[in-house]
């Protein structure tokens, strides 16, 4: 106990001198600046400073760990098929994605590694990039025969994974996934191929944003402004619903992804590594001085990989390509949703709005997603100055998203 007290005391006493050292570098670094300092190096600065150490939050029990762990891996008998899983053909035609990998994709995919977190087996991704050139060679064989073997070592799913409480919550954490160095590199140049492949044959759908060069925010939220503003000139009232999705990436259903992944042409061997990664999973929950515990997952892609992020725009497009089929409208980034339609006449544009809730329900339910209804809400834009007189006087059905979640709703009176 004594030196659990000393450790706190070295802590704050650590983070008041950080605090006044920062506050007076930065105090001169202001007092220094010139013209002919950039903008990308006054902007690198401040978020240097920016990134001090705040104090940890007490907590009085470990009653929220248990809630942690059952909400990131809920209790759960797995079936016959979730333990041993469905493997393909190993017998596929050559294809880009199945080829052996060069030493120049190990190389860029080793520099890649910016963090210095290492997973369960302590191997630091700084090792890799010292390692000499007869290890690299060593490497890259073994991550070749891993790929056309199918063969995963079982260290590469199995997670540590480490609650940050979220800022300015109590209650709510964020899980960080820490997994193995060696298994990230080979995650990246998975990635690599896997991303080149659906933007250089388009598949995946023009509506579907984050995790694509080119299709960031700005491009999502300029696309949706310009369809409002197509509406405004056409004199049309134009109605969205903006849907969340709670847990997105928790609820992935990996045997849903991998049959979609084939139905766009993925090689099967290609389909089984993935497979074998995420299919089952062992998680290795730990924080500070609480309690620890271990379970094991057969859903979800682990947040924070780059292949997951890939994994998780393919098992989207399934939900883009059911509304765009139906004729609905709708953009996509990342978990969050709009889905919205337009009409001169309010009554038309509500009933198309109620369709597109009832499809979109429909469509989720099959994918195992749930909405969050304390994020979503929907929205009525228009240019009509007296809008609540119109809507008053105008006999129209509720907007329907009790359908997909009946805490909120718009009724139109």
């Amino acid at each position: 106990m004594h030196d659990f007290l000393k450790y706190r005391n070295s802590c704050a006493l650590t983070t008041r001198l950080l605090k006044s050292e920062k506050r007076k570098n930065w105090k001169a670094f202001c007092s220094n600046l010139k013209s002919s300092h950039t903008v990308q190096h006054l902007w690198s600065t401040a978020k240097r400073y920016k990134n001090c150490i705040s104090p940890r939050k007490n907590f009085e029990n470990d009653d929220w760990f248990d809630n942690f762990c059952s909400k990131v891996a809920p209790c759960h008998v797995p079936s016959a098929s979730e333990i041993y899983p469905n493997y393909y053909s190993q017998h596929s035609p050559p294809h880009v994605l199945t080829n052996d990998f060069s030493m120049t994709e190990l190389d860029i995919a080793i520099s890649s590694r910016k963090s210095t977190a290492s997973g369960l087996d302590n191997i630091s991704p700084i090792m890799l990039k010292h390692l000499p050139v007869n290890a690299i060679d060593c490497l890259l064989s073994i991550l070749n025969n891993v790929l056309a073997t199918q063969q995963v070592p079982s260290t590469w799913t199995s997670y540590r994974v480490i609650p940050i409480p979220k800022p300015n919550s109590n209650n709510s954490f964020r899980p960080i996934s820490l997994s193995s160095s060696i298994f990230k590199v080979f995650e990246f140049m998975l990635k690599s191929r896997l991303d080149w492949w659906l933007e250089s044959n388009s598949i995946l759908h023009t509506n579907l944003f984050a995790f694509r060069k080119g299709m960031g925010t700005l491009e999502c939220l300029s696309t949706f402004i310009g369809k409002i503003y197509h509406s405004f000139n056409n004199k049309e009232f134009f109605v969205t619903t903006f849907v969340d999705i709670r847990g997105a990436f928790d609820s992935v259903n990996i045997s849903t992804l991998i049959s979609h992944l084939l139905s766009l042409q993925v090689p099967t061997l290609f389909c089984n590594v993935l497979s074998s990664l995420f299919k089952h999973r062992n998680l290795f929950f730990s924080f500070l001085f609480s309690a620890t515990s271990t379970r094991s997952t057969f859903s979800g892609l682990p947040q924070g990989n780059c292949l997951s992020s890939i994994l998780f725009n393919v098992y989207m497009s399934i939900v883009a390509k059911h509304l765009s089929s139906l004729g609905h409208q709708c953009l996509i980034y990342a978990n969050d949703l709009v889905i919205f339609t337009s009409n001169k006449h309010f009554i038309l544009a509500i009933e198309n709005i109620n369709l597109a809730l009832k499809d979109l329900s429909e469509i989720l339910i099959k994918v195992s997603f749930e909405i969050a209804p304390e994020k979503s809400k929907s929205v009525i834009f228009t240019r009509r100055r007296n809008i609540m007189g119109y809507v008053r006087s105008t006999p129209c059905p509720a907007i329907e998203v009790e359908a997909l979640c009946p805490p909120f709703n718009i009724r139109c009176r």
